[in-house]
């Protein structure tokens, strides 16, 4: 995706305290060591945030270089990797746009963040971008939301999800409207966060984000145009066959 076209799913990250607060674990990281292991070599995390996967990959002994278009997110991700003594490259980019041809044994992007590419051109720019910076035979490992009826035909409502404290002790309430293009396979996405102390709401704040669903058949044709051999297509990140009831789509491909 295009730096105009991310402004406005930017407003999502713009907290990167509570990125954090809501982004907890790796539970990704064994497949990709996985991967890594088949592919050993230098690693570059796409979309990579606030490190999330990036730092354990690096605790790991990989050589990682991190890669997002959010400024706010890499320097929290590199205070964070500084206070661990690890030796993270942290680079601004366009996925798009990925530096260092032929640089890479392995390029992992976790957090459905694919879904940020919204056309059939930004997803095969995306890939392209993975297959020129990857050394022949490398492996790029990617996620997506499977595309289920009960995900994206939910109700037009504003609806609570979830709660869960914050590190300073408020409670914050979520909540989540959303709704669906069929023609163009993207949802909107409403997020409304209330913040309560002492049962007494605080504060609110609101986001949007649009998220393209991309369909199995769709993934297969689309690594192989990109210049891949598929791997895997997994139903999630415990490598589960994908089923018709799986809720996200694990890629596992390798650089022709």
């Amino acid at each position: 995706m295009r730096r105009n076209e991310m402004n406005h799913n930017l407003q999502e990250y713009a907290d990167v305290i509570r990125y954090d607060e809501e982004n907890k674990g790796t539970y990704e990281l064994a497949t990709i060591l996985k991967m890594c292991k088949l592919s050993e070599g230098p690693v570059l995390d796409a979309a990579t945030g606030t490190g999330r996967i990036a730092i354990p990959l690096a605790q790991e002994g990989y050589d990682v270089v991190g890669v997002d278009l959010h400024q706010g997110m890499l320097d929290h991700a590199a205070q964070k990797s500084a206070e661990l003594n690890l030796d993270i490259a942290w680079q601004q980019a366009d996925c798009e746009e990925l530096p260092g041809d032929n640089k890479f044994q392995l390029v992992s992007m976790v957090g459905n963040a694919f879904q940020h590419f919204l056309t059939n051109d930004s997803q095969s720019r995306l890939l392209q971008s993975f297959h020129r910076v990857l050394k022949p035979g490398g492996i790029c490992i990617f996620d997506t939301r499977f595309p289920l009826a009960d995900e994206i035909f939910q109700p037009d409502e504003l609806l609570v999800d979830h709660k869960y404290t914050c590190a300073d002790g408020r409670v914050c309430e979520v909540a989540y409207q959303s709704s669906y293009d069929a023609v163009s396979q993207i949802q909107r996405y409403k997020t409304v966060r209330t913040y309560y102390v002492n049962d007494q709401m605080d504060s609110e704040d609101t986001t949007y984000i649009d998220l393209r669903y991309t369909f199995p058949q769709e993934l297969v044709r689309l690594m192989d145009a990109s210049g891949f051999e598929l791997l895997h297509m997994w139903g999630g990140w415990k490598e589960q066959p994908l089923t018709g009831k799986s809720i996200s789509i694990v890629i596992a491909a390798r650089k022709r």
